[in-house]
């Protein structure tokens, strides 16, 4: 009979003999990591008044495994992350994925959405600003993996309101606070700039 093997034994045998994974072959090891909802509830954190309760389930030098429970109608702030790449797989609910591009005044702008739907799994490149918002479709809880390589550093994140960005600490998410900002930055705007609203796709 085999033994079923516990959710931090199976982090362990898809990703521990990852070493400088390329984009393939960290997609080739999520691909493989097969988890069901259940195993993830004990470790879901409470959003409480951020976009997700965010929690680390496997940490190597290679890479990190998060897992994020997200909140109602809050949409996380646009952020990069930092020198690494990833995979998102949405496990349960529907995810509204918002990607920016800087404007000529360097103000990050949304210029596309996608709609993620359960089990989908998607490419987050180094470099790429976006955000991620709960749909809240059909009662289901928004519940997402996060696979990144190498862990997250220096991953900034963006106030479009008040036209700031902020580099963070690694155990921070996307989402603004003062108490793990590492460095503040203003974005660059020119005199005739005009505010418009971050989240245009979201009305």
């Amino acid at each position: 009979m085999n033994k079923t093997l516990s959710l931090s034994e199976k982090l362990e045998e898809c990703f521990g003999c990852l070493s400088e994974p390329s984009i393939g072959q960290l997609k080739k090891a999520v691909d493989t990591f097969d988890v069901e909802i259940e195993e993830l509830i004990p470790y879901l954190e409470n959003p409480e008044e951020r976009p997700y309760g965010r929690k680390l389930l496997y940490k190597s030098e290679a890479l990190e495994v998060l897992v994020m429970n997200w909140a109602h109608n809050q949409p996380s702030a646009p952020h990069d992350h930092g020198k690494s790449f990833g995979w998102v797989k949405i496990v349960s609910g529907y995810s509204l994925n918002m990607l920016y591009q800087p404007n000529k005044n360097g103000v990050p702008v949304c210029a596309k959405t996608f709609v993620q739907q359960p089990g989908s799994i998607f490419f987050a490149p180094q470099g790429e600003i976006h955000a991620m918002q709960n749909l809240n479709l059909f009662a289901e809880p928004l519940i997402s993996l996060h696979f990144y390589a190498p862990p997250i550093s220096q991953m900034k994140v963006y106030d479009l309101i008040e036209l700031r960005g902020g580099v963070v600490s690694d155990d921070c998410g996307a989402w603004w606070d003062k108490e793990k900002l590492l460095k503040e930055f203003e974005i660059i705007t020119s005199p005739d700039f005009q505010y418009s609203d971050p989240y245009p796709f979201l009305k």
